[in-house]
C-alpha cells in the first residue's frame, strides 16, 4: 500500500468523523427546546464566557447559533448549551477547511 493511499484513508476515516460529529450537531439544534430562554448579546458573551467583540465575531461569520431582532441580536441558552457541548462547530468547520485544503 502506497503512502497516498494510507493517507487518503486516513482522510476519509477523518472525513466520516467529522461528518457523523455535524449530523449529531444538527440533531441537538433540531431537537433544542424552544422554551423561553432567550438572552442578549451581553448576557450570551457571559453565559459562554468570552468578550462581546469574539462573541459579534462569532456572530458575523455564523459560528454560533443566534437571531437578529430588528437592531439586535438574540441567543437561546439552550441552543448555545447544544453549541458548547456538540464540541463548538466553529472548531469542526477549521477541521473541515484544512482536510479540503489537503486535498487540493
Amino acid at each position: 500500500m502506497s503512502n497516498k493511499t494510507l493517507f487518503s484513508l486516513v482522510d476519509n476515516d477523518r472525513l466520516q468523523r467529522i461528518e457523523k460529529s455535524l449530523e449529531t450537531i444538527l440533531k441537538h439544534l433540531a431537537e433544542a427546546p424552544r422554551a423561553n430562554d432567550t438572552m442578549n448579546a451581553k448576557q450570551a458573551a457571559a453565559f459562554i464566557k468570552v468578550s462581546m467583540p469574539t462573541l459579534y465575531e462569532k456572530t458575523s461569520k455564523n459560528k454560533i447559533p443566534y437571531l437578529k431582532n430588528g437592531g439586535g441580536l438574540i441567543f437561546s441558552k439552550s441552543e448555545l448549551e447544544v453549541w458548547l457541548r456538540a464540541g463548538r462547530p466553529d472548531l469542526m468547520d477549521k477541521a473541515i477547511e484544512n482536510l479540503i485544503s489537503k486535498n487540493h
